[in-house]
């Protein structure tokens, strides 16, 4: 192995069966399981997969729109326990093989009253403007814990804008002329004999 990456000592062989192929197989990519979205947990943290780079570029169907492939290799995905599992695998079938190394994620420590602080800075309800301002809100004193003099937050151009000020939306504005025309008649009460 020189810098990551390996030189083939064996005949390549047919991913997915045991006789050797004339033609070059591609790079086989091994990378650690990414987290699936919606999924916490952190049981699949030390696997590491084997894929194959795509031999032909995707196509979309062109009765259905799904997109496709003539690649079999294109779904083909191995999980192991270890890195050093992935790579004696790939070179005991002779494949080129490199490994993508994720990037190191940092979590930043935050506290609990920290997350409200920032939905309140996001928020744009009149009270938390005032508060975000420094100002008391309508009927209510002075903001508590800020000290006389402290600096307020400016409030932005949306935010100035006078509230007589309304922006009417088209789409809006025909849905309520055209509403009536488009209700049924009202029963009026008689029966037709």
């Amino acid at each position: 192995m020189v810098n990551g990456q390996n030189i083939g000592r064996l005949l390549a062989r047919r991913p997915g069966s045991r006789f050797p192929t004339l033609a070059p197989v591609t790079t086989a990519w091994i990378h650690r399981r990414e987290v699936q979205a919606g999924r916490g947990g952190r049981a699949f943290d030390g696997r590491w997969v084997v894929e194959f780079e795509p031999l032909f570029p995707s196509l979309p169907d062109p009765l259905m729109g799904w997109s496709g492939s003539p690649d079999p290799l294109r779904a083909t995905r191995i999980e192991f326990p270890s890195l050093e599992a992935a790579v004696e695998f790939a070179e005991s079938r002779g494949w080129s093989w490199q490994v993508a190394e994720p990037p190191v994620r940092r979590l930043v420590p935050k506290s609990y009253a920290d997350n409200f602080r920032d939905r309140l800075d996001r928020s744009t309800s009149p009270l938390a403007l005032f508060a975000a301002a420094g100002r008391p809100a309508e009927g209510g004193g002075e903001r508590p814990g800020r000290p006389e003099g402290g600096t307020a937050r400016q409030p932005s151009p949306e935010e100035k804008r006078p509230e007589e000020e309304v922006v009417e939306d088209i789409v809006e504005e025909a849905d309520e002329e055209s509403f009536p025309a488009s209700d049924p008649p009202a029963w009026t009460g008689t029966t037709i004999p």
